[in-house]
């Protein structure tokens, strides 16, 4: 950490945004739950946690961690001037992580009907395994874009990713 009044003032900044988009993020955490009891009532919420659960566990199958590793390699890049490397790192982050994604949101897809009832015990809540399939790709992306702002120290980008993430997630 720099010690003088510039780096002081960039820090807070940085602190400032991350805890903005962490705010956002919950108060759209909260809107979503309240929107689900409103609109779908006591059961609609068991359905939403149960959705949220296997979309998280999708997300974690579909970025398997790779978010640490691709800004830990982009910061050793862009430290050394290399932009190449960081190009590379990006693209061959970028082919795994869509590719995984694209491979598991098609097999939600095609396995809508049996995943439902595994998930939710009825084969009647296809369509709501079908927005689960259609969110892990986009999950993957935000990952990916957030793993590279934060390896090329981009504060304020990655603060906007993070608020943008956090509406979409309503």
């Amino acid at each position: 950490l720099e010690t003088d009044g510039d780096g002081s003032a960039r820090l807070m900044r940085v602190l400032g945004l991350s805890g903005f988009a962490s705010a956002l993020g919950s108060l759209a955490s909260v809107a979503r739950t309240k929107l689900v009891a409103v609109v779908l009532g006591p059961a609609g919420v068991a359905v939403s946690g149960q959705l949220s659960q296997a979309l998280l566990a999708l997300n974690w199958l579909a970025t398997f961690g790779t978010g640490a590793g691709t800004a830990r390699f982009v910061a050793e890049a862009l430290a050394a001037d290399d932009d190449a490397a960081a190009g590379r790192v990006v693209r061959s982050a970028g082919v795994l992580l869509v590719g995984v994604a694209l491979v598991l949101g098609a097999a939600g897809v095609l396995f809508a009907e049996p995943l439902s009832t595994w998930l939710f015990g009825t084969r009647g809540a296809a369509r709501w395994t079908l927005w689960l399939a259609a969110s892990v790709p986009a999950a993957a992306l935000l990952s990916l874009s957030t793993a590279v702002l934060r390896g090329a120290s981009q504060a304020n980008r990655l603060a906007v990713a993070q608020a943008i993430g956090a509406v979409a997630s309503v």
